[in-house]
């Protein structure tokens, strides 16, 4: 090989280490821009956003008021229930009472849940299928939420069911905002 291909191997040589030095340095600097701002934002989150005050929900509103609701003869007193902040790792019971205020018995199907925000629907039981005149019956369920499986919940309960007066379906609602 002559002294002239010498040198321009080596000026050939230089030039790919040059640029595979200008690669290491950007890539580099990429990973510490991502480190710093991955523990800026671990340190300070989102500010309160994530962390609401004792009683308050986060995130969806409930879709209907909490005053009773009277459907074809069935009375639920509380067919929306916004129960604030709750702890991880501990049951938490939910029951609406519905009473037959109507002309004869109320014959239930088959109630279903919904998650509207959240996760983790939990399954719910019916008191009793049949209830009479002036008795009442209850509806719901019990959950609890670990860690991973923490914020606000929002559940849709759908009971439907057959009166003297006809047939429909009561629409409850259940908000909480599980906390650590």
């Amino acid at each position: 090989m002559t002294d002239q291909h010498k040198a321009r191997r080596n000026q050939a040589a230089g030039k790919k280490t040059s640029k595979n030095r200008w690669l290491a340095l950007a890539a580099s600097l990429a990973v510490a821009v991502a480190l710093i701002g991955g523990v800026a934002w671990l340190f300070t989150g989102d500010g309160d956003a994530d962390n609401p005050p004792d009683g308050a929900s986060a995130a969806v509103p409930l879709p209907i008021g909490s005053g009773p609701q009277t459907v074809l003869g069935l009375r639920v007193d509380e067919p929306a229930v916004d129960r604030g902040r709750l702890p991880l790792d501990t049951t938490v019971t939910q029951v609406f009472d519905i009473v037959n205020t109507g002309t004869g018995p109320a014959e239930f199907g088959k109630a279903t849940i919904e998650v509207l925000d959240g996760g983790c629907p939990p399954q719910v039981r019916m008191t009793q299928m049949v209830v009479a005149v002036g008795q009442t019956a209850g509806v719901g369920f019990r959950t609890q939420m670990h860690e991973g499986m923490d914020g606000p919940h929002l559940f849709h309960l759908t009971v439907p069911f057959r009166t003297a007066e006809g047939d429909d379906a009561l629409h409850l609602y259940f908000k909480g905002d599980f906390r650590g």
